[in-house]
């Protein structure tokens, strides 16, 4: 994730998480993943990014998504 929809920056990554860490609701997650996707011009379509917001949407309903797809992401 990192490498690819964060442009090698780990810190964006690590501060992106740390706000979606704070959201209460899927929604407001949801809406922070568009935002930032749209910021950095990524296509949300993608592998990547797909798989990128399943594992967040897994946070908020983890009985939705039967399998975790990797150890990539860090809460």
């Amino acid at each position: 994730f990192i490498k690819r929809l964060f442009k090698k920056q780990e810190n964006q990554y690590n501060e992106f998480i740390s706000v979606v860490n704070g959201t209460e609701t899927w929604k407001d997650a949801s809406n922070l993943i568009d935002s930032f996707f749209y910021k950095m011009n990524a296509n949300p379509y993608s592998k990547e990014a797909l798989e990128f917001s399943d594992l967040i949407y897994n946070r908020y309903f983890p009985n939705d998504i039967a399998v975790h797809k990797g150890d990539e992401f860090r809460y």
